[in-house]
């Protein structure tokens, strides 16, 4: 999986790869690293897809989404998309940018949103100006497919050649190349009309060419942390070095132990790391639990809370499944975000599994159990921040491999059943939290 992608990076000069006088390897690094754990893809994510009619009526319906929007001038531009919400008083609130955009001034703020799956209703979105991806999409897909038709064939790169037939790759990275290239030149039309002061991203990776084309333009460009970075994401631990102008100027992290883990690294992207705290779990933790999970979790002895991960989703769901049977009066409670519930049918789970499909949020789940469990999920660190411990399953390895256990005594890792129910006995041991920056004031507002 992510070694066989650390071994492209180690072995050939994927930094030396140019195209059109850019160092392509610094946005290509994606889809390589995509396409070497494909294998833990699902099928069954292939068969769910909608028909391809249906894909075009939603991406027509999404592109109308906030559309007048369009039509002001904006300070502030931010990219995020509709999972980022989480409903707060009645309202919609985007749990990575929202204080920030808020801060900045709604009027001066647009921000152009991915419906990843939907987007929510306007009149329940916090965000006053808000657009779709999808009508920039439709723009910019129509321009990329005649330069794909005319040049794709053309674009040929030794080392790449190299890399998909000795690694076993069908990786068309010309079509990619200049896919970028041309979206990049788009993005730059848009910022020349725009003239915002700042651009805004929650994960910088897949948004490449929107930074470098702010970059280009002089444009400040700041990413707000989303998820776990980790020593092992391979987005934030980078071994070679490559073009910052395809990274961020600044990445606003979660707290002080993402700013070390990144630091450390032989090629660090970004030339300011400023920690600023979780806006998101700080809104979450005054959240009301739902009477109905509270009086679920009355029924057991303890509850544990799951949140699971694609690529070990079927090795976890058997490892709890074993141990829910031998411990019926302990609640598992499944936070499915990739699969739903059809995929789990083949399981058979007992009765004290309970799975939970967009019904609660999987903070809420968290909130409501006595300890969280998961293999590698962000929700290791978030767990220790609404004060429960953490038992990490050690499958193949990814727990220690992903998560640096010895920043907190409340993360656990185990590597059989009789391990984790020890571990579940065991109390929450206050602590300072390393994770996460108490948010304070506004000394991370950028200007």
């Amino acid at each position: 999986m992510i070694e066989v992608f650390k071994k492209i990076e180690k072995m050939y000069a994927v930094e030396d790869v140019i195209f059109d006088n850019e160092q392509v390897w610094s946005f290509l690094r994606n889809n390589y690293f995509s396409k070497t754990i494909e294998s833990v893809s699902s099928s069954y994510i292939k068969k769910k897809e909608r028909s391809l009619f249906f894909r075009l009526k939603l991406k027509l319906s999404h592109a109308s989404y906030g559309f007048k929007n369009w039509f002001r001038k904006y300070d502030y531009i931010f990219f995020s998309d509709s999972q980022e919400r989480i409903l707060v008083d009645g309202y919609y609130k985007d749990k990575s940018v929202e204080h920030i955009l808020e801060s900045h001034g709604y009027s001066k703020s647009l921000m152009i949103e991915s419906p990843i799956p939907m987007h929510y209703s306007i009149e329940k979105v916090e965000t006053k100006h808000i657009v779709s991806s999808e009508l920039l999409s439709i723009i910019f897909g129509p321009l990329v497919r005649v330069v794909l038709l005319l040049k794709s064939k053309k674009v040929r790169l030794p080392i790449l050649d190299k890399i998909n037939e000795e690694e076993k790759l069908e990786i068309e990275y010309g079509k990619i190349i200049l896919s970028f290239l041309i979206r990049k030149k788009l993005y730059k039309i848009l910022f020349k009309i725009y003239k915002p002061k700042i651009v805004y991203v929650n994960c910088y990776y897949g948004k490449q060419e929107i930074i470098y084309a702010a970059n280009e333009l002089n444009i400040k460009t700041v990413e707000v942390q989303h998820g776990l970075i980790g020593r092992e994401h391979y987005a934030y631990n980078i071994s070679k070095k490559l073009d910052k102008k395809f990274f961020p100027h600044t990445l606003l992290c979660y707290g002080e132990y993402d700013k070390k883990i990144v630091m450390a690294n032989p090629f660090v992207p970004f030339s300011e790391i400023s920690p600023m705290g979780s806006y998101g779990l700080e809104l979450l933790k005054v959240q009301r639990i739902p009477q109905e999970l509270i009086t679920l979790g009355m029924k057991y002895y303890k509850t544990v809370s799951i949140s699971t991960q694609y690529t070990v989703e079927e090795e976890l769901a058997l490892f709890i499944k074993e141990l829910a049977e031998e411990n019926v009066n302990i609640g598992f409670f499944f936070s499915l975000r990739h699969y739903d519930k059809e995929y789990y049918k083949k399981f058979n789970m007992p009765n004290n599994v309970h799975l939970f499909y967009k019904q609660y949020s999987c903070y809420d789940i968290l909130k409501v159990s006595d300890a969280h469990c998961t293999v590698y999920s962000t929700c290791a660190m978030e767990a220790t921040y609404f004060k429960k411990r953490c038992i990490l399953v050690n499958l193949n390895g990814m727990s220690k491999k992903f998560i640096e256990v010895e920043e907190s005594s409340n993360l656990s890792v185990v590597e059989n059943k009789h391990d984790f129910l020890e571990t579940l006995e065991t109390e929450y041991i206050y602590e300072e939290n390393r994770f996460y920056k108490i948010l304070k004031g506004k000394e991370w507002l950028i200007k």
